[in-house]
């Protein structure tokens, strides 16, 4: 029997107080008479349906709420729901419950002021929330935001559970066919966390507030899946003094942001089912965002028709209150950095809203600044900084500098602060971090590098070529002698990432050892002709061929100095300008002592990103100057005099 609902002061509801739209009925089921009345009384089209499913097919414009008990759908029903904007569900267990809430979502809201209520019961330590501080954060709420963990019946508070067992007759039980078991509540085991019985079981019916959203994993279910009804927490809310209830039918995740931009649409005077599909869209936007959120609640309805955010200046330091506010002024670009306990996100359209976090001291405040480089971007290249530093140990480089759990930890926690809103200091600090370490690993390839170089005959070539394929050969030219040369491309074979092109000369034998990807290239210029006793002046030339700035590290040694008895070796590091050559003055004099007057190898390093190029020259010492003069009447040079 269609049930009607009581007589109220009011024939109609409030002005304003609901936005255009459908109220849809399932024929048969005892939510049809309530649903007559609700359009009626708001100015809307009733519409009756033979199915819940057929109300699927039809088009918000631009709300439908469809009126049902919890028999007419199913929680796969709410899934699909969550995928459509402006949609919602009045429901209950029975015809009653639902008339019940019906008349509540046509009564102004029996609150004092719309405020916002933010709590984070995921929190450790002296932000956990209790049973006491939930209730005593709770009372007259106009919109209660909960981040928990939590399941189909219930969330997790620090000492005990918000339990979603139905105070009313049992409406829905396991019959094989529908939710595939019972509860340990309803078999009399108490609560299946800990076994919590009597006051450690907060019931959601206590919960003081008009609007809840709770952000946690597969609350919003009407009890047809894997639960029965009379556990279901998002129906036993709608029994207590909520009038609607947000929450994911699906695991929840990324975008933490949701909870607080919901809050603060409404407090704009937003309809319910505008806010949950503008969050939706925000969360969506977010690179990790996982499920989507469902309204129970009239799509229309909104809770508070006259309210307005305020503004806060885009260029100067700000502070907002428990709904937020709108942010005038340019919306932030990619290089802009949220410092505060505030998060910025960018709506669909041209609105910018900031947002208190969790446990933020209200009023909370925050300011916008903007970094030399787009954070995101840079991000992306200190991943594939990681990326080639974790690939050193293909060059015998493994253990140098910090350990890579360090720059990886960094890089994991600036990533949360850039995935889902305008970056924030947080990630910002953290990208610091990760880059200061990455730089400290860039930095001790090139010491191990010339280190190896002074100590030894060492060839860099040799390091990774008898793992690698030789997948390319073609013609080139030498830099050194100008002759024909070859130009070999090799592929590690266990590191697919470590790709190079080795230069090698008939004459001047190795010369260039590049990483494909290499963001610096390095040559060395100047005489190859010196005399013991005399100066010697080479010039490393170093190149960016990116649009950024890159911190290179130079690295420069002449093969086995230390028993030649020279002091060349050096490391140091070159900032470099976007596109910028810069030439550095390496090398010094040959010692009157040097061992001997032979061919000598010379080696410079680059180290940048995670990446090594290199170049390397022979250089001829003669013993004196008049040895020289006899044997090169007129030497030949390459870059300068002798």
């Amino acid at each position: 029997m269609n049930r009607r609902l009581p007589t109220t002061p009011a024939d109609t509801a409030r002005p304003g107080s609901f936005d255009n739209g459908l109220v849809v009925s399932v024929e048969g089921d005892p939510g049809v008479g309530p649903a007559v009345e609700l359009a009626r009384r708001t100015g809307r089209r009733h519409l009756g349906v033979p199915t819940a499913g057929a109300a699927l097919e039809i088009e918000p414009a631009p709300t439908l709420t469809v009126v049902a008990t919890a028999a007419a759908v199913d929680d796969r029903w709410l899934a699909r729901a969550s995928g459509i904007d402006g949609i919602g569900l009045l429901t209950a267990r029975d015809g009653e419950r639902l008339t019940a809430l019906v008349s509540r979502t046509l009564s102004a809201p029996v609150r004092p002021s719309p405020r916002t209520v933010l709590l984070d019961a995921t929190a450790d330590g002296a932000a956990a929330v209790t049973r006491d501080g939930f209730s005593a954060a709770t009372r007259s709420a106009g919109t209660l935001v909960l981040q928990a963990h939590g399941r189909e019946c219930l969330v997790h508070l620090a000492d005990g559970v918000l339990c979603g067992r139905s105070t009313g007759p049992v409406s829905v039980r396991p019959d094989g066919h529908r939710p595939l078991g019972p509860t340990s509540c309803v078999q009399g085991e108490g609560c299946y966390r800990l076994h919590y019985r009597g006051e450690e079981l907060l019931p959601a019916a206590s919960v003081d507030a008009d609007v809840v959203l709770i952000d946690s994993c597969l609350v919003q279910k009407v009890g047809t899946g894997q639960f029965t009804s009379d556990t279901t927490l998002a129906l036993t809310l709608l029994e207590g003094s909520a009038r609607a209830v947000v929450a994911s039918p699906w695991i929840r995740g990324g975008f933490p942001a949701a909870g607080p931009l919901f809050a603060a649409l409404l407090r704009d005077g937003a309809p319910l089912g505008r806010a949950v599909a503008e969050v939706n869209r925000a969360a969506a936007a977010g690179e990790r965002t996982v499920g989507r959120f469902a309204l129970l609640g009239d799509a229309a309805l909104r809770p508070h028709p006259e309210a307005a955010l305020p503004a806060v200046a885009a260029d100067g330091p700000f502070t907002v209150g428990d709904a937020g506010a709108l942010l005038d002024g340019d919306p932030p670009d990619a290089f802009a950095v949220v410092h505060g306990d505030v998060d910025v996100v960018r709506l669909t359209g041209a609105r910018t809203l900031v947002l208190p976090r969790y446990g933020a001291p209200l009023p909370a405040t925050g300011r916008i600044t903007r970094a030399r480089e787009p954070q995101r971007e840079r991000f992306d290249r200190l991943r594939t900084h990681a990326e080639a530093a974790a690939t050193l140990w293909a060059y015998g480089l493994e253990g140098s500098g910090p350990e890579p759990s360090g720059y990886r930890a960094a890089l994991a926690d600036a990533y949360g602060g850039l995935a889902d809103t305008t970056p924030t200091a947080s990630a910002a600090a953290a990208l610091d971090q990760a880059e200061d370490l990455l730089t400290a690993v860039d930095g001790a390839a090139a010491e191990r590098l010339t280190a190896l170089t002074a100590q030894s005959r060492y060839h860099f070539v040799d390091t990774y070529s008898d793992t690698s394929r030789r997948v390319d050969e073609r013609p080139a030219t030498c830099p050194e002698c100008d002759g024909r040369a070859a130009l070999i491309r090799w592929s590690h074979a266990i590191a697919p990432l470590v790709e190079r092109e080795l230069l090698s000369c008939p004459v001047c034998g190795e010369v260039t050892d590049t990483d494909t990807r290499a963001a610096v290239t390095c040559r060395l210029e100047g005489p190859r002709h010196a005399v013991r006793g005399e100066p010697l002046r080479q010039r490393a030339v170093l190149h960016n061929a990116t649009a950024r700035p890159v911190h290179a590290r130079l690295g420069f040694a002449l093969l086995y100095e230390d028993l030649y008895g020279t002091d060349w070796s050096r490391t140091e590091e070159v900032l470099l300008d976007p596109g910028e050559e810069r030439g550095i003055d390496v090398g010094g004099g040959v010692p009157a002592d040097f061992d001997v007057a032979d061919r000598h190898g010379l080696r410079l390093f680059t180290v940048a990103g995670g990446r090594i190029s290199t170049y390397s020259r022979y250089l001829w010492v003669t013993a004196n100057r008049a040895t020289r003069d006899e044997l090169y009447e007129h030497p030949t040079h390459h870059g300068g005099a002798a």
